[in-house]
């Protein structure tokens, strides 16, 4: 497949976007853009009858969880049943979750 962003092409994106890049970070940004696209078109090569719902997962952490970086659980999506409890604000419940590093 022939690469759809040119150097031409990149070079133009650059200047719009104001970056200053080296020849080397040019080139890699460039051939992993092509990468990128080359992969969305295989994706959306995929036939997907039009009676095929789409996906509606997500991963809720709540401040109790035990979820570690590295440890996530490799059992199929649909053993897991979520049991949601009642919050009143979600917001504290997400950002409880996270942990941020501390200068010793």
């Amino acid at each position: 497949m022939p690469e759809e962003i040119t150097p031409e092409l990149f070079n133009h994106l650059v200047e719009l976007a104001a970056l200053e890049l080296t020849s080397e970070e040019s080139e890699y940004l460039r051939r992993e853009l092509n990468r990128q696209l080359a992969s969305i078109h295989t994706l959306a090569a995929i036939p997907i009858p039009d009676d095929v719902e789409p996906a509606r997962a997500g991963f809720l952490i709540l401040p109790q969880s035990a979820h570690l970086p590295g440890k996530m659980s490799t059992s199929p999506a649909k053993t897991f049943k979520p049991s949601l409890p009642k919050f009143r604000n979600w917001t504290k419940v997400i950002f409880s979750s996270l942990r941020f590093p501390t200068k010793n």
